[in-house]
């Protein structure tokens, strides 16, 4: 399957699943919030703001572009820390961003 397309398919799991999180449909972090060269923004915005706001977006750009994929995502061993507490309830987002994770581990 084109790469492209598994990217595409995995952010809408991503996205779906944060929907039925009620993490969707949010408001936009002011625009200083986006200036952060920690990762993840972590010390300006929630992480689901991060996954909204900054890394779909940017892959859809991408996607949109055919620009280049990363060789290598690991957004998951973060999302498990941050969730850590929560796991039974986050899931479904989890498991989303570890198959996403997985496009990028293969080869």
């Amino acid at each position: 399957m084109d790469k492209y397309i598994l990217v595409a398919q995995r952010l809408e799991e991503i996205r779906s699943e944060l929907e039925k999180l009620g993490l969707w449909d949010i408001e936009r972090p002011v625009d200083e919030a986006f200036t952060s060269d920690i990762p993840f923004n972590m010390n300006t915005m929630e992480f689901h703001e991060w996954l909204r706001f900054v890394m779909i977006e940017t892959f859809n750009t991408v996607l949109e572009n055919r620009a280049p994929l990363p060789q290598n995502v690991k957004i998951f061993p973060y999302a498990t820390e941050v969730y850590r507490n929560r796991i039974s309830e986050y899931k479904g987002l989890l498991k989303a961003i570890y198959n996403f994770d997985l496009v990028f581990a293969q080869r």
